[in-house]
Parts: structure tokens; sequence; C-alpha cells
């Protein structure tokens, strides 16, 4: 008898902890995915490695950006991150692929304060721009908030918002949904 009332103290109490501990990481997600709210409207410029930068207009997690009438892909990521730098040599081919008509944009949201880019870049043979500094976050703010990395955001050559993608993503994939956005 003794043993089952351990047994049912033992699983009330197990119960109890990871439903609290449950609780606690939802309220830490929804303060790690800010997004803007219905009626504010940022506008900032997205600076990247090649010295160039984006100006970039957010408001109700819509994007307004000089797209220069090519599919843009913007890949939100760490450079800790494992499986971002495994992503990395696919969308080196796909930015060679489709260079005519689609633009691959790296956007590093870790503190890049102690980071050398052209180092990174250089370890990982890039051929597509890195976007670096503070208004990254701003960034991610305007798209509604980034919950995992890597996320990528797809927009057509119009500037329309075309697809999202989070994790790893195939390169076949996301061949099939550049070469729509192209179109």
């Amino acid at each position: 008898m003794t043993l089952l009332k351990f047994s049912s103290y033992f699983i009330l109490f197990f119960a109890v902890f990871f439903i609290s501990a449950c609780d606690k990481t939802q309220d830490e997600d929804k303060n790690a995915s800010a997004s803007l709210r219905s009626n504010e409207s940022i506008k900032f410029d997205l600076k990247l490695d090649n010295n160039k930068s984006i100006a970039i207009k957010a408001s109700n997690n819509l994007l307004e950006f000089d797209s220069e009438q090519k599919a843009t892909m913007f890949f939100f990521m760490s450079t800790w991150c494992t499986p971002c730098l495994v992503q990395l040599p696919h969308l080196n081919a796909l930015q060679e692929k489709y260079r005519d008509g689609f633009n691959v944009i790296g956007v590093i949201i870790d503190d890049s304060a102690n980071l050398d880019i052209g180092d990174f870049r250089l370890a990982n043979k890039l051929n597509f721009p890195l976007a670096f500094g503070d208004n990254n976050f701003l960034l991610t703010k305007g798209v509604g908030g980034i919950n995992a990395i890597p996320t990528i955001i797809l927009y057509k050559s119009d500037g329309i918002f075309a697809k999202k993608y989070i994790g790893i993503i195939p390169q076949e994939m996301l061949d099939i949904d550049i070469q729509k956005a192209i179109m």
C-alpha cells in the first residue's frame, strides 16, 4: 500500500514540475518572438558586408524593400548554429544557379560585434552578402519574429511574400520555390 502511495506522489510531483516548466518556456517564447504591433511601422537600412545597404520599411509584418526586380531570400542564421552552417553550401549553389533573377541575403542574428564577417565569409566560401548589426534585429521584428534558426523567408521578384521555412530545407525544395518566385 505504501509503494502505491509513494508512486502516486512521485507521478503527481513530476506532472506538476513539467506543467510549470512548459508554462515558463511558453512565456519566454512569446517575448523572444517580438513583432510589430498592428499600427507600428519602422524604417531602417540593412547593412551588408559588400558595402551596400537595403532600405526597408516594415509594417503589419509586411516588408517593403528594393528587390532589384529579383526574388530575394532572407536567411536568418547564427554563426554558431550547425544547421545554419549545413544550409550554406546549398544557398551558395542556388545563388550561383539563379544569380540573374535571385538574391540570397544572410542575416546574422547573433552578436556580430566580436565577429569578423570576412573570416566567416572566407571559411564558408559564401557568394552572397551578409547583413550584420543591430538593424538585423529590427528585420526579425519586421517579419513577425524569428522563433528558430535557421529560418528562411522568400520574396517574389515583385517584393511580395512567397514562403517561410524553418530548419534545414532540401535544396531541391528551395529550387522549386525559387523558380516560382522568379516568374
